[in-house]
This record gives C-alpha cells, structure tokens and sequence, in this order.
C-alpha cells in the first residue's frame, strides 16, 4: 500500500474496471419514519460533541443538502447484530450527495490502492454474487470529504451509519443503494479518531480528506459504541 504522504490529492490512479458479468437492477422500496431524538436546539445532544442535533437549523439544513429524500429507520437488534465485526464500508462524496437512499460512484475512485488493502480489494473488486452480498453484510460510514480544511468536518456535517442493500454495477459507475440507520453523528467524530479506526491519517490529511469507497479492517460498531453513540438501542 502506497505512503498517503506521496498520494496527490484528489487525483487517483486506479485499476478497477467495470465487471462483465451483466448483473441486472432490481426494485427497492425504503421504509421507516426517520430517527425520533429530543427537542434541542443547540448543536449537539447529551454533552456528546460527536451526536448533532436534527432540531438545529444548520444541522437540518446539511442533512437537506447532502442526503435529500433519505430515509432513515433503527435497525432491530437482530439485524445489527449480523453485521460484520471485522470490516466495514466506508464512502466520501465530493461532488455527489445521497439521494434517496442511493448514489453513484465512478469507478476511479473505487477500491483505491492508496486506501484498500490488496487483500480485500482482491476479494471484492469483481463484484460477483458472492461479494456484494459480503459487502451488503458490513456496516458502512456514508460521509462527504471534508468541508472546512484538511483533517476537519464543518461542525454541523453529518455522517451515516447503515449498510448497503444493493450494488449495481453500471458502465461508468457503481450505483449503491444503502439503509440509514443513525443520521446524527458529527463526521468530525472520524477525524478525530481516524486511526483508532483504522482510516489513513498522517500529519496533515487523512481519508476523509478524498472521494473513494473503500473496504476496511475494523469494528465499526464497536468504535461508534465506545464514542457514546448507540445506533440500535436495546428493548
């Protein structure tokens, strides 16, 4: 894997092709209500700097522009529980929002060698049967790359925890099609701990600073529940 150091950022030199193997869409249907939290007008909710307030205007209105029309519903127990402990999917949109529970993403900046492990983007970059429905088994971070400077989130900038339902391969780009499952948890929380997640961090950038999907190594549940973020509360 190459040196964050020596990578020129935004730009991406990757190998993923397109697959061949005619995967076809499938209709999808989204449901839920939306994430019930208590009223509060302040930026963050319970002492907790990484939990944002829904009911805060510039909160609402990030939410309004980067993920309009999504739908978010908390995840049963079950459910939550299946997903992977081990890895996990993690997406910055730049130039693209996610819209309607889904988005696109062009193949340049899918499974980069500078962000991938060579071993898991050797397992998943065909994206066959098998692999979409491993990668439809691991919880995901949806966020944006980073909006105020390197290394830092504008304070009301949300990142999505939930998984992915569909993957379509297409001739330019991947379409994701994914579940939100907490809506209120502030990006910053991945700049700060980038590398007790496993995230690229050196110095002065880090992995939320460029647009890419990648594959990680990690616990992604584990980590958000240490921070005090509960996505699936117990009965």
């Amino acid at each position: 894997m190459s040196d964050i150091n020596d990578i020129n950022f935004p730009s991406v030199d990757n190998s993923f092709e397109p697959p061949t193997d005619g995967n076809t869409q499938q209709n999808y249907n989204n449901y839920g209500s939306g994430p019930q939290i208590a009223n509060n007008n302040g930026p963050i909710i319970n002492g907790n700097v990484y939990i944002l307030s829904e009911s805060n205007p510039d909160v609402l209105r990030s939410l309004g522009d980067r993920f309009p029309g999504t739908i978010a519903s908390s995840p049963n127990p079950s459910e939550w529980a299946a997903l992977s402990d081990n890895l996990f999917n993690i997406f910055i949109l730049d130039n693209e929002n996610y819209r309607n529970n889904a988005f696109c993403m062009p193949y340049r900046f899918c499974l980069p060698d500078e962000m991938t492990d060579p071993r898991l983007k050797k397992r998943f970059k065909d994206l066959d049967e098998e692999a979409i429905r491993n990668l439809c088994s691991l919880p995901c971070i949806f966020a944006h790359r980073n909006s105020e400077s390197f290394k830092k989130a504008d304070p009301s900038l949300a990142a999505v925890i939930g998984r992915l339902t569909e993957i379509y391969p297409q001739t330019d780009n991947i379409k994701f099609v994914f579940e939100a499952y907490k809506t209120d948890v502030g990006q910053q929380l991945f700049n700060d701990h980038a590398s007790e997640l496993g995230l690229i961090d050196v110095p002065l950038r880090n992995e939320l600073d460029m647009e890419h999907w990648s594959v990680k190594s990690g616990d992604l549940k584990g980590f958000i529940l240490s921070h005090g973020i509960i996505v699936c509360p117990q009965p």
